[in-house]
């Protein structure tokens, strides 16, 4: 598993380098729930907004503080937009400080991280871990629906093509069993032809019904 640590270095970075990028954080189901997800935007190394659950920065915070990660995911994002989210803004400086882990107790070290941070993410993200505990397991009826609305997405801007597109998805990422990496799967696509924001505009409905 990923620390608290690992997803603060990559905001770090970040703003040493001056630089856009979304960070990715994947934890795992709570009591059964569907598995966390959310991400850090960070604009030109100073500033970020919280994406997470549809909570306000508070209450985001607080519950991120307090996760272990499947996987931590850094993306490269330069595309200018401004910011559009129902949290504010924050300085990054004080993402940083509220996300300082308390020390560990000396009688429990953390041990090796079995997690992975990755960055300058490829074209699909790498499959979970085989120990890692699943997402949402959709019916066949519901991956059927979403890999069926995935393709119309798609088909707006790959027109016939996006049948495949969505077919190299599912063939990497279950849309039954992994359904959250299937749909990241897909955006990775559509980003490469409308830009990360549009993409995570057009396929939030998809994400909403799969993790509600």
């Amino acid at each position: 598993m990923l620390g608290l640590s690992d997803l603060k270095a990559a905001i770090v970075e970040l703003r040493q380098a001056g630089t856009s990028g979304r960070v990715y954080f994947y934890a795992p189901a709570e009591r059964g729930g569907p598995l966390r997800h959310g991400h850090v935007r960070v604009q030109e190394g100073r500033h970020c907004l919280i994406e997470y659950a549809h909570k306000g920065n508070d209450e985001a915070i607080a519950e991120i503080a307090g996760m272990t990660f499947l996987k931590i995911v850094f993306m490269p994002v330069d595309d200018g937009a401004a910011f559009t989210a129902s949290n504010p803004a924050l300085p990054i400086d004080v993402l940083i400080e509220r996300l300082s882990p308390p020390p560990e107790p000396a009688s429990d070290p953390r041990p090796e991280a079995a997690g992975e941070v990755i960055r300058d993410m490829p074209g699909a993200m790498p499959p979970m871990q085989a120990d890692a505990p699943p997402g949402n397991v959709l019916s066949d009826s519901q991956w059927q629906a979403l890999r069926r609305d995935a393709v119309g997405i798609l088909g707006q801007f790959y027109g016939s093509a996006a049948e495949k597109k969505v077919m190299e998805a599912a063939a990497r990422y279950s849309p039954h069993e992994d359904p959250i990496l299937f749909l990241d799967a897909c955006r990775q696509q559509l980003a490469m032809m409308i830009g990360a924001h549009k993409a995570d505009a057009l396929l939030a409905p998809l994400y909403d019904r799969i993790t509600q």
